[in-house]
């Protein structure tokens, strides 16, 4: 992911980042490669819009790389979660406004 611009920072809530990373794990968990094929009904993009849902209020071309870093999240089983978690985490706006 691209670096966050000072501007971005503050930009979601403590409890929002913990969400998609709870989501994103949960949706990471459960699939399979094949699984579009096997289970009937999933798709793999509405997962990644599920785990993405509580970041709708991003700039467009930050929730996009989001989400593509989601779906690489859940479909690769030794993607490096930590610079996910460290994105959203500069995301975050504390109480006292710092991330």
């Amino acid at each position: 992911m691209r670096m966050i611009e000072r501007r971005e920072l503050g930009m979601i809530d403590r409890a929002n980042a913990e969400e998609v990373v709870y989501r994103t794990a949960v949706s990471a968990f459960t699939y399979y490669p094949g699984k579009e094929a096997s289970d009937p009904g999933y798709v793999l993009d509405a997962d990644v819009a599920w785990c993405s849902a509580p970041l709708i209020d991003l700039p467009a071309e930050l929730l996009t790389e989001v989400r593509d870093t989601i779906r690489n999240l859940i479909t690769d089983p030794l993607a490096d979660r930590r610079g996910f978690i460290g994105t959203l985490n500069r995301l975050v706006q504390d109480a006292g406004g710092a991330g």
